[in-house]
């Protein structure tokens, strides 16, 4: 029986390794796990969020440099019909 415990909301029993019960829905890890849990899940959305900003530079980087060799061009274009 260690394999199963008593759910604090709803008294059902539930496996141990659940996070939550199957009946209730009320969460069954203790405080700290849950705040542990959201604490790392904020730093992981942090780091996509950074990781996603740095490829959108590194786009708009490329963008910008095809950007100045067009205008280049243009402009040496310009510079022989005058």
């Amino acid at each position: 029986m260690d394999s199963v415990i008593v759910c604090r909301d709803c008294g059902k029993t539930v496996e141990r390794n659940f996070n939550f019960c199957p009946w209730c829905g009320c969460s069954l890890m203790p405080e700290e796990d849950i705040s542990s849990a959201v604490q790392d899940a904020c730093l992981r959305m942090d780091e996509l969020r950074r990781s996603r900003n740095v490829s959108r530079i590194d786009v708009l980087d490329r963008k910008l440099i095809d950007l100045e060799k067009i205008l280049s061009q243009l402009a040496s274009l310009q510079t022989l019909h005058n």
